[in-house]
Protein backbone atom coordinates (compact mmCIF):
# COMPACT_ATOMS: atom_id res chain seq x y z
CA UNK A 1 0.00 0.00 0.00
CA UNK A 2 1.26 3.45 -0.88
CA UNK A 3 -0.15 5.71 1.80
CA UNK A 4 -0.58 9.46 2.16
CA UNK A 5 -1.26 10.67 5.69
CA UNK A 6 -3.69 13.54 6.09
CA UNK A 7 -3.07 15.58 9.23
CA UNK A 8 -0.38 16.10 11.84
CA UNK A 9 -2.25 15.54 15.11
CA UNK A 10 -1.70 12.94 17.82
CA UNK A 11 -3.63 10.24 15.95
CA UNK A 12 -1.30 10.61 12.92
CA UNK A 13 1.73 10.48 15.20
CA UNK A 14 0.40 7.29 16.81
CA UNK A 15 -0.41 5.76 13.42
CA UNK A 16 3.05 6.53 12.07
CA UNK A 17 4.65 4.86 15.08
CA UNK A 18 2.35 1.82 14.79
CA UNK A 19 2.91 1.30 11.06
CA UNK A 20 6.68 1.84 11.14
CA UNK A 21 7.55 -1.89 11.30
CA UNK A 22 5.02 -2.81 8.56
CA UNK A 23 7.11 -3.20 5.43
CA UNK A 24 4.12 -3.43 3.08
CA UNK A 25 3.08 0.16 3.87
CA UNK A 26 5.03 2.76 1.94
CA UNK A 27 4.46 6.20 3.45
CA UNK A 28 4.62 8.41 0.37
CA UNK A 29 3.23 11.78 1.50
CA UNK A 30 1.88 13.79 4.40
CA UNK A 31 -0.55 16.71 4.31
CA UNK A 32 -0.59 19.57 6.81
CA UNK A 33 -2.29 22.91 6.93
CA UNK A 34 0.24 25.69 6.30
CA UNK A 35 0.63 26.55 9.99
CA UNK A 36 1.54 22.89 10.75
CA UNK A 37 4.05 22.42 7.93
CA UNK A 38 7.01 22.25 10.35
CA UNK A 39 5.37 19.36 12.20
CA UNK A 40 4.73 17.53 8.92
CA UNK A 41 8.35 18.03 7.89
CA UNK A 42 9.47 16.62 11.24
CA UNK A 43 7.31 13.51 10.67
CA UNK A 44 8.58 13.25 7.10
CA UNK A 45 12.17 13.23 8.29
CA UNK A 46 11.53 10.87 11.20
CA UNK A 47 9.49 8.33 9.18
CA UNK A 48 11.09 8.68 5.72
CA UNK A 49 8.01 10.22 4.08
CA UNK A 50 8.99 11.50 0.64
CA UNK A 51 6.59 14.42 0.16
CA UNK A 52 5.06 17.15 2.33
CA UNK A 53 2.02 19.04 1.05
CA UNK A 54 0.02 21.97 2.37
CA UNK A 55 -2.43 21.89 -0.54
CA UNK A 56 -4.75 18.87 -0.38
CA UNK A 57 -5.80 19.06 -4.03
CA UNK A 58 -2.16 19.10 -5.07
CA UNK A 59 -1.45 16.03 -2.94
CA UNK A 60 -4.36 14.16 -4.51
CA UNK A 61 -3.19 15.10 -8.01
CA UNK A 62 0.55 14.51 -7.63
CA UNK A 63 1.18 11.83 -5.02
CA UNK A 64 1.80 8.25 -6.05
CA UNK A 65 -0.22 7.11 -3.01
CA UNK A 66 -3.14 4.81 -3.76
CA UNK A 67 -4.66 5.29 -0.29
CA UNK A 68 -5.13 8.21 2.08
CA UNK A 69 -5.37 7.87 5.85
CA UNK A 70 -7.45 10.76 7.18
CA UNK A 71 -6.68 11.69 10.78
CA UNK A 72 -8.26 15.14 10.94
CA UNK A 73 -10.92 16.63 13.19
CA UNK A 74 -14.25 14.81 12.91
CA UNK A 75 -16.01 17.55 10.96
CA UNK A 76 -13.39 17.28 8.20
CA UNK A 77 -13.77 13.54 7.63
CA UNK A 78 -16.57 13.70 5.09
CA UNK A 79 -15.29 16.46 2.77
CA UNK A 80 -11.70 15.16 2.77
CA UNK A 81 -12.80 11.55 2.21
CA UNK A 82 -15.19 12.54 -0.59
CA UNK A 83 -12.49 14.56 -2.33
CA UNK A 84 -10.05 11.65 -2.07
CA UNK A 85 -12.56 9.14 -3.46
CA UNK A 86 -13.42 11.45 -6.35
CA UNK A 87 -9.68 11.69 -7.06
CA UNK A 88 -9.49 7.88 -7.26
CA UNK A 89 -7.86 7.18 -3.89
CA UNK A 90 -8.82 4.48 -1.40
CA UNK A 91 -9.64 5.93 2.02
CA UNK A 92 -8.98 4.96 5.62
CA UNK A 93 -10.94 7.26 7.92
CA UNK A 94 -10.33 7.73 11.61
CA UNK A 95 -13.36 7.24 13.80
CA UNK A 96 -16.02 8.42 13.74
CA UNK A 97 -16.48 7.67 10.07
CA UNK A 98 -18.72 10.70 9.48
CA UNK A 99 -21.10 12.77 11.53
CA UNK A 100 -24.24 11.85 9.60
CA UNK A 101 -25.75 8.74 8.05
CA UNK A 102 -26.35 10.53 4.73
CA UNK A 103 -22.65 11.42 4.47
CA UNK A 104 -21.68 7.81 5.09
CA UNK A 105 -24.08 6.57 2.42
CA UNK A 106 -22.70 9.15 -0.03
CA UNK A 107 -19.12 8.00 0.57
CA UNK A 108 -20.19 4.37 0.25
CA UNK A 109 -21.89 5.10 -3.08
CA UNK A 110 -18.87 6.94 -4.49
CA UNK A 111 -16.50 4.17 -3.37
CA UNK A 112 -18.74 1.51 -4.94
CA UNK A 113 -19.14 3.46 -8.18
CA UNK A 114 -15.39 3.97 -8.48
CA UNK A 115 -14.52 0.47 -7.22
CA UNK A 116 -12.48 1.89 -4.34
CA UNK A 117 -12.10 0.86 -0.71
CA UNK A 118 -13.16 2.98 2.24
CA UNK A 119 -12.60 1.81 5.83
CA UNK A 120 -12.99 3.14 9.33
CA UNK A 121 -9.72 2.85 11.26
CA UNK A 122 -11.03 0.73 14.09
CA UNK A 123 -8.92 -2.01 15.60
CA UNK A 124 -11.23 -3.50 18.24
CA UNK A 125 -12.48 -6.12 15.78
CA UNK A 126 -8.96 -7.55 15.54
CA UNK A 127 -8.29 -7.57 19.25
CA UNK A 128 -7.83 -10.97 20.95
CA UNK A 129 -10.28 -9.93 23.68
CA UNK A 130 -12.96 -9.40 21.03
CA UNK A 131 -12.38 -12.89 19.61
CA UNK A 132 -12.58 -14.45 23.07
CA UNK A 133 -15.79 -12.54 23.81
CA UNK A 134 -17.31 -13.73 20.54
CA UNK A 135 -16.27 -17.32 21.21
CA UNK A 136 -17.78 -17.24 24.72
CA UNK A 137 -20.81 -15.03 24.05
CA UNK A 138 -23.25 -17.72 25.16
CA UNK A 139 -21.48 -17.89 28.56
CA UNK A 140 -21.81 -14.15 29.19
CA UNK A 141 -25.55 -14.27 29.80
CA UNK A 142 -28.09 -11.54 29.01
CA UNK A 143 -26.03 -8.52 27.96
CA UNK A 144 -27.84 -5.31 28.88
CA UNK A 145 -25.07 -2.74 28.52
CA UNK A 146 -21.98 -2.68 26.36
CA UNK A 147 -19.34 -0.03 26.92
CA UNK A 148 -16.72 0.34 24.23
CA UNK A 149 -14.91 3.62 24.69
CA UNK A 150 -16.02 6.14 23.47
CA UNK A 151 -19.37 4.49 22.72
CA UNK A 152 -22.09 3.25 25.05
CA UNK A 153 -24.72 0.79 23.86
CA UNK A 154 -27.86 -0.10 25.80
CA UNK A 155 -28.93 -3.55 24.67
CA UNK A 156 -32.17 -3.88 26.61
CA UNK A 157 -34.24 -2.29 23.85
CA UNK A 158 -35.70 -4.73 21.31
CA UNK A 159 -34.82 -2.21 18.58
CA UNK A 160 -31.09 -2.65 19.25
CA UNK A 161 -29.37 -5.62 17.67
CA UNK A 162 -25.75 -6.47 18.36
CA UNK A 163 -23.91 -8.12 15.47
CA UNK A 164 -20.69 -9.80 16.47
Amino acid sequence: MKLALIGTGKIIEDALFAMEPVESIERTAIFARPHSRDKAEKFAKQYAIKEVYTDYEELLEKTEADTVYIGLINSAHYPYAKQALLAGKNVILEKPFTGFYEETKDLEQIANDKKLFIFEAITVLHNEVFYEMKKNLNKLGNIRLLLIWPFLFFLSSPAVTMHI
